[in-house]
């Protein structure tokens, strides 16, 4: 999908531009996590899950998009980018399935959340900005080692290369193959049965 109209930056620039983007929605949503903290509130969690919505939404999609639409022209909304009502009916098949196990709501959502803002950024976003300057094979690989090895700068490095890069590629051949729906499913997923294992 070719959703930049005027891309005169070159390859480093682009790239540059994507590690910047990666810093700025991480320190976005750091500073929603900073203000749960030092919230007086008793009701973290349910807190925490709102702040997080909030800045996710605004640090991974939001401000990116704004950012590429002043730079380069980015002509689309992102609901453009997904088919809503694939979007939907994925939804709704995963929070029926979840009422037949002991899934809590709050289990269900914020691995939603994560797995929506980052797929939009780097999936959607990064992937059509990198996509002007390198082959699919090269902006994938870019993208992966970007979203593994940078967004989870506080995860433990081997653990990144080993298993968050491998599943980032998976992840932009499932946009690239399928759809960004579906690779935002799969990573739902992903982080529902992560969060079910660390329990």
């Amino acid at each position: 999908m070719y959703i930049l109209k005027d891309n005169n930056y070159s390859k480093i620039e682009v790239v540059l531009l994507c590690l910047s983007l990666t810093i700025l929605s991480s320190f976005v949503l750091n500073l929603g996590s900073l203000f749960v903290i030092l919230s007086p509130h008793t009701k973290i969690n349910n807190l925490y899950i709102i702040i997080l919505g909030i800045t996710m939404v605004v640090g991974f999609i939001f401000i990116p998009t704004v950012i590429l639409k002043r730079l380069i022209g980015f002509n689309t909304s992102p609901i453009r980018l997904i088919n809503i009502y694939k979007f939907l009916m994925y939804i709704i098949l995963i929070f029926v399935v979840s009422l037949f196990y002991s899934v809590k709501m709050e289990e269900i959502i914020h691995p939603f959340v994560v797995a929506t803002c980052e797929e939009y950024l780097f999936r959607g976003l990064f992937f059509s900005l990198l996509l002007t300057k390198f082959s699919k094979f090269k902006s994938i690989i870019i993208g992966s080692l970007i979203f593994s090895l940078l967004l989870h700068l506080n995860g433990n490095f081997i653990e990144n290369l080993l298993i968050k890069l491998p599943t980032s590629v998976i992840l932009y051949i499932i946009r690239e193959k399928i759809g960004l729906q579906e690779s935002i499913v799969v990573h739902w997923l992903y982080n529902l049965i992560i969060t079910k294992i660390s329990m």
